[in-house]
């Protein structure tokens, strides 16, 4: 009797945990269109909003269909900080990024400020199916920093995203080269930070690195970067 329902406990938990995962960007998406517009987003239409996510959203079905059709999900952890921190970065970063950015900015006809000011939105439908996918096909069984934690970094990374690129976008309108410099290194920093913290975690660093550079991305994205933006562009 005790076992099975340690059983059903441990299976309820991972089912509540897996629908954390599934819902956790399509909630926020709605929370940030519908509660957060005039803050967060200013005075982005929610049609544009919607139609640049749903084409995320697109990508990421045909993206994933293709690694679950052709490509293996087994693959064999190097240990090697260097190796993981150069997987981590290609697959969670650099190839998504290269995807999505190839597609919209190839193939979507508007003025190139207008498509740095809302790839954002794209790349937060992409990962609405993407992390679910990918951390549920490559890592079995699913440890809770994956579940949880990851989702967020990679919400902060959108966030951050957001204001980083709309403001390269009116670096290059006002032609501040300084800025625009600024900019392009803040970005870089974002797009290495999350493969880098994925990376510390999973070689299994103190926990007393792990958090504390968590703990700073979160206050980087959420706080100093919309703080800095808003200076830039007033």
């Amino acid at each position: 009797m005790a076992v099975s329902y340690l059983v059903y406990t441990v299976g309820l938990c991972y089912f509540y945990s897996m629908l954390f995962t599934l819902l956790f960007f399509p909630l926020l998406f709605f929370i940030f269109t519908d509660g957060f517009n005039s803050v967060l987003i200013g005075s982005v239409s929610k049609k544009t909003i919607y139609f640049h996510a749903f084409c995320g959203l697109l990508i990421a079905v045909i993206y994933c269909a293709i690694d679950w059709f052709f490509v293996s999900p087994v693959r064999f952890a190097g240990y090697a900080f260097v190796d993981e921190f150069i997987r981590r970065l290609f697959t969670d970063i650099l190839l998504p990024f290269f995807v999505c950015g190839i597609l919209y900015f190839l193939f979507v006809k508007e003025p190139y400020d207008y498509k740095l000011k809302n790839f954002a939105f794209l790349i937060f439908g992409f990962f609405a199916i993407f992390l679910p996918y990918f951390i549920y096909t490559r890592t079995n069984p699913v440890p809770a920093f994956l579940l949880f934690a990851k989702p967020f970094v990679f919400l902060g990374l959108v966030v951050a995203l957001y204001f980083v690129l709309g403001s390269i976008a009116e670096g290059f309108l006002k032609k501040k080269a300084g800025i625009i410099v600024l900019l392009f290194f803040i970005l870089f920093a974002l797009l290495v930070l999350p493969p880098l913290i994925e990376t510390l975690w999973f070689l299994c660093f103190s926990p007393w690195i792990v958090y504390p550079v968590l703990a700073v991305y979160f206050v980087v994205c959420f706080v100093l970067i919309p703080l800095l933006s808003g200076k830039l562009n007033g």
